[in-house]
């Protein structure tokens, strides 16, 4: 093959696939093997892929051959210690020193990026890899289309019998629910998971719950915390979203705990635990997926401003479709 791109999985933890490929930073160096969403798909070398994945990073895998022929490669390849391979092309290896610029992120190939004449140096022998999607998991696709906040809930359990299965398998049980997603930012995106949720626990009928709501630390000091503020405006810090969900969900049952990027996974999930029973949602691009529908609020002749409670009536639109997984187990 002409062109093979590497990423290193030696470090899952440090793993945070991004499915928005354009949003990848590169050097100027390694422009041309930019990925996009067009034209043919790319070769990727899942360099140091352990025998054992977890589930979600196998799911991520799955969604990745939509783009991506995927390949593994003979174990006993190496640049030597300290050094990372990034791309094979035209016998030129392009290698970087620095682990964290190798590994299957948002940092691929940002820096310290070099390269050397791979002529007369033996080839790697490349394996095809074909990710098999998770037993037990159920994959629903929810169309693009224009709805209100409290319809998402009924949308995907309507499309995912897991769900519906586990409330009916678990009315009246005490309830842990924690929903992790670090790019909830927005007001309008905490309205949105914060609904879903409740409309989880109308269904489920719990003797008792609680939830944890887990997003990511960050300070957008370019955000407006004064005067006018839009629903999908970003609050200026993680301290002031998490003021704002206790105050929007008016539920002490509700906890807001913000933490480290790094300690945050990419995927994000929905994990709701019923003694020793627990149903996990991976929504991709999570559950905040919709934007506002602004025609449908201008046809409503209303606007639906900040801090007004968990506003059911809220239009939301999709203009693309999104994957939903599940597991119930």
């Amino acid at each position: 093959m002409e062109k093979i791109l590497f990423f290193n999985f030696s470090n899952l933890n440090s793993i945070i696939y991004d499915a928005d490929e354009s949003s990848w930073k590169q050097t100027p160096r390694l422009s041309s093997i930019r990925p996009n969403n067009g034209g043919e798909k790319l070769n990727v070398c899942l360099f140091d892929l352990p025998h054992t994945l977890p589930d979600e990073h196998i799911i991520s895998l799955f969604k990745m051959s939509d783009w991506a022929n995927l390949f593994t490669v003979n174990s006993g390849f190496t640049l030597g210690n300290g050094f990372y391979p990034i791309m094979l092309a035209d016998n030129t290896m392009y290698f970087t020193d620095k682990e964290e610029y190798s590994l299957l992120n948002g940092d691929w190939a940002l820096d310290n990026v070099y390269k050397v004449d791979w002529n007369n140096k033996p080839i790697p022998a490349f394996n095809r890899y074909t990710p098999q999607f998770p037993q037990g998991w159920q994959q629903g696709i929810i169309e693009a289309q224009n709805i209100r906040v409290g319809e998402l809930f009924e949308k995907v359990s309507g499309k995912l019998v897991d769900i519906n299965d586990f409330c009916k398998n678990n009315q009246n049980a005490q309830v842990e629910i924690t929903y992790s997603d670090r790019y909830v930012k927005t007001e309008l995106a905490l309205v949105i998971c914060l609904q879903f949720i409740k409309d989880l626990i109308a269904v489920l009928h719990p003797s008792s719950y609680r939830v944890k709501m887990i997003g990511e630390s960050f300070s957008d000091p370019r955000a407006n915390d004064e005067g006018y503020r839009r629903l999908g405006d970003s609050f200026i810090s993680d301290g002031k979203r998490d003021e704002i969900g206790n105050v929007l969900i008016n539920d002490d049952k509700f906890v807001f705990e913000s933490k480290e990027k790094k300690e945050i996974p990419h995927y994000r999930e929905l994990m709701v635990k019923a003694g020793n029973n627990v149903l996990r949602i991976m929504p991709d691009a999570g559950l905040a997926h919709w934007g506002l529908d602004v025609q449908q609020c201008q046809a409503d002749r209303q606007f639906y401003g900040t801090n007004n409670g968990v506003n059911a009536r809220i239009p939301i639109c999709s203009s693309t479709e999104q994957v939903y997984y599940v597991r119930n187990k």
